[in-house]
């Protein structure tokens, strides 16, 4: 009898220590529109293992990429359902729920990779007006943090494009918001309403014959296999946000969100660091990889054409009156620019 409690009190007391030593994953699920190796993807690797080392991987995070669950919109409202923990995507697709995100679409409100960068600084003046206006509308996530590193140019199946007129008529896929009609239709282009996840397949088909977005993208998506005509416009600059869901954060101890939370203003500088890096490599990767005929634009005549634009955009953007907040914000941080253009085909 004694041998036997004895026995019982042992396998007791190995039970517990066994449920001490394999404390319990948290489980995260990370989702983006995109693949690898674009540096939204590249982000959530890096996250991903930066969380684990930090935890002693008690935190697991899953990705989810190449719009596997739906587009930006359905990602976001993964958030809100609490189907999905984590976004990296852009501001300007969820402007619907974030209507000042659309701001971040006037074409030259950024003088280049360096403004970009310090507007798109995790705790700047912008990345705090950022956070408040998801706050205030109680969107069901909140940001963490933000990044840039990548410029938007145009890619195309008909010719280059050199000065404004070159667009007219062309079918361009972009981001979607209730400024963007407005935007293409000032150089004679028509917007077409396409998902980043659907662009390869519209481009295919001649849904539309011409797409804005970054540079890692048309990498990512194989873009170039359609489209010869790479116009390096640098119009639009990456806006990237890494976002929690407020469920998901109800589910993180103290300890687990402090290092969510660290992880993911690593990740920002890491996304916009290596987001300008590779800008620098693709055009050269994509011209010798998808033989693309190469150009540089008449910037000037672009920004003549623009800038007029901006406050009127800004003032009266749908669902918000503080566009013209942010905008203000985004110039303010404007400064002297280093050289940030790269030459056609030739690495900087």
């Amino acid at each position: 009898m004694k041998k036997s409690v004895a026995l019982l009190a042992t396998l007791v007391m190995f039970v517990g220590t066994d449920i001490s030593v394999a404390a319990p994953k948290v489980h995260l699920r990370m989702a983006t529109t995109v693949s690898s190796p674009h540096v939204w993807y590249l982000g959530a690797e890096y996250f991903a293992k930066r969380v684990a080392e930090l935890s002693n991987n008690e935190i697991e995070v899953s990705i989810h990429g190449g719009g596997s669950v739906g587009n930006e919109n359905a990602i976001a409202n993964g958030l809100r359902l609490g189907s999905l923990d984590m976004m990296i995507l852009s501001f300007t697709p969820l402007a619907s729920l974030v209507p000042e995100g659309a701001v971040f679409c006037i074409p030259y409100i950024f003088t280049g990779y360096d403004h970009n960068a310090r507007v798109m600084k995790t705790g700047s003046p912008v990345f705090n007006l950022m956070q408040k206006y998801v706050e205030r509308r109680n969107v069901g996530f909140k940001v963490l943090a933000t990044a840039g590193g990548g410029a938007r140019c145009y890619l195309n199946t008909l010719r280059p494009i050199v000065t404004p007129e070159d667009m007219k008529d062309m079918k361009i896929r972009t981001v979607t918001n209730s400024m963007t009609k407005k935007i293409w239709e000032t150089v004679g282009a028509v917007p077409m309403a396409v998902s980043a996840t659907e662009a390869y397949s519209a481009m295919q088909t001649g849904v539309c014959n011409a797409i804005e977005a970054s540079l890692a993208l048309f990498n990512s998506a194989r873009l170039c296999e359609i489209a010869k005509y790479l116009s390096l416009s640098r119009h639009e600059f990456v806006v990237t946000n890494i976002s929690i869901s407020d469920l998901a954060m109800r589910r993180l101890s103290k300890e687990h969100y402090a290092v969510v939370k660290k992880v993911a203003e690593e990740t920002g500088e890491f996304v916009t660091k290596t987001g300008i890096e590779n800008d620098s490599k693709l055009v050269d990767l994509m011209v010798q990889k998808d033989a693309l005929k190469v150009n540089e634009i008449d910037k000037d005549a672009f920004i003549k054409l623009f800038t007029p634009l901006q406050n009127e955009l800004a003032e009266n953007l749908a669902g918000t009156k503080d566009g013209l907040e942010l905008l203000n914000a985004i110039r303010d941080m404007a400064g002297e620019e280093k050289s940030e253009n790269m030459s056609v085909g030739q690495n900087k």
